[in-house]
């Protein structure tokens, strides 16, 4: 294309006409769409469309999933080969990149990237029912030193759904030692387990939850437990104990326990727990009360479950499984739990499983 000027016209007047009308002789109206998957809100495609070719993506893209998300953008002006970059703000973030650049080319009716979305901060806009940002888009262009400026900019609303997470049917799996002989085997076993300064404050503290004053029983049972819990998750807490027991020559005792913990992880698990819960085809109250769980964790098991009778017997398994009761069992604790089953009327099953658990005992 040649253009003629009249004479006199300053060079930069010139050039910046010529740019103006190249720009407009191949100029393409366009939109932004970025659209989310209704079954993953989390994928995004962000879309530059020419706008006679609007309709066509959004039902292209509604075929394909992708139905949920902003309104598009407000229309403006691209020419072949200009750039939009795509950012995202406040409290959400794209990956792979954080950065998406779209080259618009005519020919090619449309430029499109696919992101996921994420929060930055999980527990930040607590008060909203999901997550809240933008997607920041600037038109960039090349001045003639090779420069890109920001030539128009814009912004599309952006939701995230708080993600839901399962909830595991038990917390934690917690193993309780069997035994607190009442010779003070225990508050010599503790007081190895950290310095003298560190055991008697965890002393002091179980002394003031203790319901009998001065009984040392109870006092090293709460002890233990709070010793437990103030250790790491990733530590391993049940080595230092036996390891305690046998510098304190209690060897029978440390093998005793080392046979229960073996007992409680391989034949006590969440997963035998699940398979003994299918098995209670009755009322599992008034299992609960004959393995003597109180009324107040009958009701707990009812409102910590999910509402069907095997997750409510479930739960009520995992509570039994740390109980004193099972504790004071020590290694015989499915001998006593037949004893228990065989006084009851039905649960064949559940006696069944039980017998076929002592066989698997006996065996090893």
């Amino acid at each position: 294309m040649e253009i003629e000027g009249r004479l006199g016209i300053p060079n930069d007047e010139f050039l910046k006409a010529a740019d103006e009308l190249y720009f407009h002789s191949n100029a393409s109206i366009v939109r932004v769409v970025a659209k989310q998957r209704a079954d993953n809100p989390y994928r995004l495609m962000i879309q530059c469309v020419r706008r006679d070719q609007v309709s066509l993506c959004l039902n292209e893209l509604e075929r394909k999933g992708y139905n949920i998300g902003p309104d598009t953008s407000k229309e403006f002006v691209l020419i072949d080969g200009q750039a939009i970059s795509v950012r995202s703000s406040g409290n959400i973030t794209m990956t792979p990149y954080s950065e998406v650049k779209l080259i618009f080319h005519a020919y090619m009716d449309t430029a499109k990237e696919e992101v996921t979305l994420q929060a930055k901060d999980e527990y930040k806009q607590k008060e909203f029912e999901g997550y809240v940002g933008n997607l920041q888009f600037e038109i960039l262009k090349d001045n003639r030193e090779g420069t890109l400026f920001i030539k128009t900019s814009g912004s599309l609303p952006i939701n995230l759904p708080k993600r839901t997470i399962e909830r595991p049917r038990t917390a934690r799996t917690c193993i309780r030692f069997p035994h607190y002989p009442k010779d003070g085997t225990w508050l010599q076993v503790i007081f190895s387990l950290g310095s003298r300064r560190e055991m008697e404050n965890i002393r002091r503290r179980a002394a003031t939850r203790c319901e009998t004053p001065h009984n040392e029983y109870e006092i090293c049972e709460i002890i233990l437990q709070d010793w437990m819990k103030s250790k790491p998750v990733q530590d391993d807490k049940i080595k230092p104990i036996l390891w305690a027991l046998e510098d304190c020559h209690r060897m029978a005792l440390s093998d005793e326990c080392k046979k229960f913990i073996h007992i409680h992880t391989k034949y006590l698990s969440d997963e035998c727990m699940s398979e003994m819960a299918k098995k209670i085809t009755n009322d599992w109250s008034s299992l609960a009360r004959k393995l003597g769980l109180s009324e107040e964790d009958i009701t707990s098991c009812k409102n910590g479950s999910e509402g069907s009778q095997e997750d409510e017997a479930f739960t009520m398994l995992c509570k039994w499984r740390v109980s004193e009761a099972v504790v004071n069992s020590g290694i015989d604790v499915f001998n006593d739990l037949l004893g228990i089953l065989e006084t009851m009327q039905n649960l064949n099953g559940l006696k069944e499983y039980v017998r076929h658990t002592l066989n698997l005992i006996s065996k090893e």
